[in-house]
């Protein structure tokens, strides 16, 4: 009898709202910008940016049913919303960034949305992060300081930049598979919000 395989059991998992095609476009075209820096940066492919509301690492795959139905529970009490992705900024140190991001500006409903979440997916035997949660897209993860100077000088350019929303109507339970390739990005289920 074949030992069942890990990769039969577990499941890569995020959940994510995902912004709408203009801002995925206009993204691009900010990632392309900072590029040209020829900064050392492992870049987000375009299809793959989304807003992460949690990252749930590897969880089993008789936990997606009781996630999904977590996400049914929480989604049934949001409203659909509107969010503007605004500004290009980064986590770790100002002049060595270590992860590229746009922000959300107003984020108070995505918050609200994620205490909810929070709430649902606890009580499905989850641990989640307990750092403060900052909505954003990552964009890029920087991969050594070579070029973090001009990387900081572009990203300063577009710091105030509107890139357009995120029409948030539903949440989606992503599965992530990682390869030589990058992450390729599977949609699990979609939790509609309330109409």
């Amino acid at each position: 009898m074949r030992q069942a395989d890990t990769r039969d059991v577990f499941i890569r998992a995020f959940v994510a709202l995902g912004p709408s095609d203009d801002a995925r476009r206009n993204l691009s075209i900010a990632q392309a910008a900072l590029k040209k820096t020829r900064a050392r940066v492992g870049w987000v492919p375009p299809e793959n940016i989304h807003v992460s509301l949690f990252f749930l690492g590897n969880i089993t795959r008789d936990l997606v049913a009781p996630v999904a139905a977590a996400l049914d529970q929480a989604a049934a009490q949001t409203r659909p919303f509107s969010a503007r992705i605004v500004g290009i900024g980064s986590f770790g140190g100002r002049l060595s960034p270590r992860v590229i991001w746009a922000g959300v500006a107003d984020p108070t409903e995505i918050r609200a949305l994620h205490e909810r979440l929070a709430l649902r997916l606890r009580g499905v035997g989850l641990t989640l992060e307990t750092r403060e949660f900052k909505p954003h897209i990552t964009l890029g993860r920087a991969l050594s300081p070579r070029g973090a100077q001009d990387l900081v000088k572009a990203m300063e350019a577009l710091a105030a930049r509107d890139f357009g929303p995120v029409a948030c109507s539903e949440a989606l339970l992503m599965r992530s598979v990682l390869s030589a390739d990058g992450a390729r990005y599977t949609i699990l289920h979609r939790a509609a919000f309330a109409a």
